[in-house]
């Protein structure tokens, strides 16, 4: 399986695309930190990545407490989910295990 994880530079990200990689699934590291960053607020960018995919996991997230200007937390948190789940339609994926840092 393909499978996208938002988020996959961050902690949780990348240990989990470790065990799946272990588990024999290829896995696309969806991050503004990665090699290639992708920003979940670039819907096309985004729809572009997610194509062949099979799963997303949605782990990307704003969360830190000193965030400037706050509106990204709501850019990020709100608008960044919902790219993820039109990038996701565009591209027939069905599965999505969405995670929230609230």
């Amino acid at each position: 399986m393909k499978i996208a994880i938002t988020g996959g530079s961050g902690f949780i990200g990348q240990r989990l695309m470790a065990l799946l990689q272990q588990a024999g699934h290829e896995c696309v590291n969806i991050d503004i930190r990665a090699a290639q960053p992708i920003d979940i607020l670039d819907l096309p960018g985004l729809t572009s990545a997610l194509k062949g995919c099979d799963g997303v996991y949605a782990l990307a997230a704003e969360h830190r407490d000193d965030v400037t200007p706050r509106s990204r937390y709501y850019d990020v948190n709100v608008k960044g989910t919902k790219n993820i789940c039109d990038a996701c339609d565009a591209n027939g994926i069905k599965r999505l295990v969405f995670t929230s840092s609230f």
